[in-house]
């Protein structure tokens, strides 16, 4: 009987043990007000668009050297990476504030030659980290979707364990940075006027499907074709 008593008391001990490990809650929580919720990405050459004929030959020449030559010449390619963060306490009404700080959202814009590099350097720009979990469209402007392979261009964000492969893509006719900045018509942000716009697929026959990030891994993995859309800027849309 001792024994068996001895026994019952270590498998209560395991299972009490064991519960406390369920019942701990969310130990690695972090409050939303301390994070910088990205809401859309943009991706640009740091280059005017009115670079000289010149410097795009070389890029085209460059481009069509051998492939150890081309990845080493894309790896140096310098980017503009534009975060698009949700400013919450705006967005919900819940703060009181003036200026320009009326705006639900804040674009913050930092050059490199890896986007591991300027993300890095965002925390000398913003006091919060970045988080990609509700991440909704991605746009790329047209001067780095032509300079770059976009395989090496998603790479980052595909293996991104936040990043959604739902995320929305499209390539701006122009710079993505223009697009992120435009003031929306109908949505309080403007990733999310994109995401709206790019819904009404089925109601018009001008815009193409939209075409997410896992679909297009998919279709590089398997070198296949597919579209992706184009966004333009215009005065007032």
């Amino acid at each position: 009987m001792p024994n068996k008593t001895n026994k019952h008391n270590w498998l209560a001990c395991a299972l009490t043990l064991s519960l406390t490990l369920l019942i701990s809650g969310c130990w690695d929580r972090q409050e939303i007000e301390d994070l910088a919720m990205v809401i859309g990405v943009g991706i640009d050459s740091p280059k005017k668009e009115n670079d000289s004929d010149s410097e795009q030959k070389e890029d085209a020449e460059g481009a069509g050297s051998s492939d150890a030559d081309s990845e080493s010449t894309q790896q140096k390619v310098p980017i503009l990476l534009t975060h698009q963060n949700v400013v919450p306490k705006v967005l919900t009404g819940t703060a009181k504030v003036t200026g320009t700080q009326k705006q639900a959202y804040f674009n913050i814009s930092g050059e490199g030659d890896s986007f591991f590099e300027i993300i890095r350097n965002f925390a000398t720009k913003s006091s919060r980290p970045p988080f990609f979990l509700h991440v909704k469209t991605m746009v790329i402007g047209e001067a780095i979707a032509k300079k770059l392979s976009l395989n090496k261009m998603l790479e980052y964000f595909l293996r991104d364990t936040e990043l959604r492969r739902t995320v929305l893509v499209v390539v701006a006719k122009g710079r993505a940075i223009d697009v992120l900045n435009k003031k929306p018509l109908n949505e309080t942000l403007p990733a999310i006027e994109i995401l709206s716009i790019l819904d009404n697929v089925r109601k018009s026959l001008d815009i193409a499907t939209p075409t997410p990030l896992g679909h297009i891994s998919e279709n590089m993995t398997t070198k296949s074709s597919f579209m992706i859309p184009r966004i333009e800027v215009l005065k007032k849309q």
